[in-house]
């Protein structure tokens, strides 16, 4: 489980972002934020994936306190694709995308690699793993992307305005295969969800209704 408790976040030398935010994420779960631009949902997934610390409160993945545990051990339990996702592309070929820094958190290449290529073709995207990821279309790079999260077989997907390069139709396919696996899932966007998750939550202002 992915539990944030009251927690509070700025930037430095910034106004505060995220206000005593409570929220709790179990496995096999799709939660999804709604919200404006600038109100603080990349942020907040940050957070939940241990990408940010908070300032106040603490946030537990599995148990574990973000503020405490090292990344390459939060890897192992919950993964993040940004809005951008040409900023995780670190591969000059689909497989060195697979395989990068798996060693790092105790994972075996090849079998990796192999969940890596399920995935892709999972997902639509044919591409010999030669290809450079750069070259491929943004929803492509943005499937990659979640191929190689998925591959390290973390319990939790969080995707950052998903809605950027994808379709609603490909989302919705996307998310029926993360449940089917049982998968927690937790989608920021601005858009209206065209699925119905198990938690609609509203962020404004950095608060959570």
């Amino acid at each position: 489980m992915i539990e944030a408790q009251s927690v509070w976040f700025s930037y430095a030398g910034g106004p505060t972002v995220i206000r005593g935010v409570s929220l709790s994420v179990s496995p096999s779960e799709l939660v999804y934020i709604e919200g404006p631009n600038a109100s603080g949902k990349t942020t907040l997934l940050k957070l939940l994936a241990g990408v940010y610390k908070p300032l106040r409160g603490r946030v537990l993945v599995d148990g574990l306190d973000t503020r405490k545990t090292p990344p390459h051990i939060l890897a192992r339990h919950v993964a993040m694709v940004f809005q951008d996702p040409g900023t995780q592309l670190v591969g000059r070929t689909l497989e060195e995308e697979a395989v990068f820094g798996v060693t790092i958190i105790g994972l075996d290449e090849g079998s990796v690699r192999k969940r890596f290529v399920k995935y892709l073709r999972t997902f639509g995207v044919l591409h010999p793993l030669s290809t450079p990821p750069r070259r491929l279309s943004l929803g492509e790079q943005r499937l990659v992307v979640l191929a190689a999260c998925l591959a390290r077989q973390p319990r939790f997907i969080l995707l950052d305005e998903p809605f950027f390069g994808l379709d609603a139709e490909t989302l919705t396919s996307v998310v029926q295969v993360l449940s089917s696996q049982g998968y927690g899932i937790v989608i920021a966007s601005c858009h209206y969800p065209p699925f119905s998750p198990n938690k609609h939550l509203h962020l404004t202002d950095g608060k959570l209704q």
